[in-house]
């Protein structure tokens, strides 16, 4: 297929995923992708952002596509955070594709230790398990900063808690305690392009089947949970100034979240209200 429609952009998506495993033909698609201008521009915004926040070298977990096929299209496309790596997570719980990134990053191979103790709970709580383990493993042999997607699964985030600091879109995971309100500062204050935010002058469309668009518009209300502890901060410290215009960002989110009901829009307002 990649042979014969090399430029057919409603394929891209399958053949980013055929390529995971193959750095110069995946380099070719993601930049074919990004000079297409096909891909959603909020997408890349957001991914932007993320990946901007996080510290050289850093290796990302996530659990969103659009955050993992953005940053193929930045680093190979638009030639940014080529120092970074993005993990989509459900693809280390393969042995071969967790395997495959120890001997990349130059760690001790993963040796699940006790393999059968979550059979028995849920789906989830598996997945979340088996994530929290390799995760872990890795934390305990790089050096490398390891950071999880705000938007990664809530269950996986409950178990990793007691090591996750968030620092805006980003939670970065440390054995130590650390000034990471001052890092979310800053990432609102200074580092974050937030203009798309406010107001966007190209439509969000997408020409592949295969993608929704809804996950493309859902992206931006994780700056709610990213920045609602900055915003209590803010609220707490009287800097009226700084409170009042995150307030309004998050609360022209939440409006525009058509994507949701009224219940769970007004769920999310009443959050930032302190």
């Amino acid at each position: 297929i990649i042979d014969k429609w090399p430029d057919a952009g409603m394929h891209y998506p399958v053949y980013m995923g055929l390529s995971f495993s193959n750095k110069d033909r995946l380099k070719d698609i993601s930049t074919r992708w990004y000079q297409s201008g096909a891909y959603p521009v909020q997408s890349l915004n957001y991914t932007y952002n993320e990946l901007t926040s996080a510290e050289k070298d850093a290796l990302i977990f996530t659990d969103v596509n659009w955050t993992l096929f953005g940053s193929y299209l930045l680093q190979y496309g638009k030639g940014l955070f080529d120092d970074k790596k993005v993990i989509l997570s459900g693809l280390i719980l393969p042995s071969f594709s967790m395997n495959r990134l120890t001997e990349e990053l130059g760690i001790p191979e993963f040796k699940d230790t006790d393999p059968e103790f979550y059979k028995s709970k849920t789906p989830t709580a598996t997945f979340a398990n088996e994530i929290k383990k390799r995760i872990e493993h890795i934390a305990k042999y790089t050096n490398r900063p390891i950071y999880i997607s705000v938007s990664t699964n809530e269950a996986v985030k409950d178990l990793l808690k007691d090591h996750l600091y968030t620092e805006g879109l980003l939670m970065r995971y440390s054995a130590k305690p650390y000034d990471n309100l001052a890092i979310m500062r800053r990432n609102y204050e200074n580092t974050y392009l937030l203009d798309y935010l406010y107001e966007s002058f190209y439509p969000e469309t997408l020409m592949n089947v295969c993608l929704d668009l809804k996950g493309v518009k859902m992206l931006s209300i994780y700056y709610v949970p990213a920045f609602k502890s900055l915003l209590q901060f803010y609220k707490e410290s009287g800097d009226v100034t700084h409170y009042d215009k995150l307030h309004a960002l998050l609360e022209s989110i939440i409006k525009k979240a058509d994507y949701y009901n009224e219940e769970v829009r007004e769920r999310y307002l009443k959050s930032i209200n302190f």
